[in-house]
């Protein structure tokens, strides 16, 4: 019996030892992840609250500046396109964008609106950086950084400036046919006058 009791407690130990090891790892991953979060930025000059505009047919390239500047190590980073890859392209694409401790990098991606897009559509765009680990850093995966934002569609230069001639015809029309009214207007209220001045007239000669 007391061998039993005793064999129990060993193995309640060796299943606490174990037990410590796999939440020292986890820590010790947590803490490795932090700062590979706090040392992985992405800047980008279009975000969910400010969207890329273009006409239909149009072509933009943009940057994603790729920051390892609060870091300790150098870090790898992949780029891939999650959302809108019909309208989006990277242009420099690599598997592997090394990033120097203290360095930052631009990325930059071609967007191209298809020319049958109508003003007022919506393209959303997602694009994630993944800071993959290097031989010996200890990491077991690295952090993501994702940047979505919206590019919307909107009248070209030229549609733009239709629009305005037209309203400009439209705004000559409408005052062309406001003056021919008041024409008009006049013009039978002077007939009326010389009208009434002629009865007048011949009411006296008729006297």
């Amino acid at each position: 019996m007391h061998q039993k009791v005793h064999g129990q407690s060993g193995h309640n130990k060796m299943k606490m030892k174990n037990t410590n090891k796999i939440i020292g790892v986890l820590i010790v991953a947590a803490v490795l992840l932090i700062n590979s979060v706090f040392a992985f930025g992405v800047g980008s000059a279009y975000h969910s609250d400010y969207p890329l505009e273009l006409p239909s047919g149009g072509t933009q390239e943009i940057t994603f500046n790729i920051q390892n500047i609060v870091g300790s190590e150098n870090i790898e980073a992949t780029a891939s396109i999650e959302k809108g890859s019909e309208i989006m392209e990277i242009i420099d694409k690599k598997e592997i964008y090394p990033i120097p401790v203290g360095s930052e990098l631009d990325i930059k991606a071609r967007v191209t609106i298809p020319e049958d897009a109508k003003a007022g559509d919506v393209y959303p765009v997602t694009i994630t950086f993944t800071n993959m680990p290097t031989a010996g850093s200890g990491a077991f995966f690295g952090a993501s950084v994702s940047r979505s934002f919206n590019v919307v569609v909107i009248l070209s230069a030229e549609e733009k400036a239709q629009i305005e001639k037209q309203k400009q015809i439209w705004t000559y029309l409408v005052i062309g046919i406001i003056i021919l009214i008041i024409l008009v207007i006049a013009v039978v209220l002077l007939k009326r006058r010389k009208s009434k001045t002629i009865q007048k007239k011949k009411l006296i000669n008729f006297k």
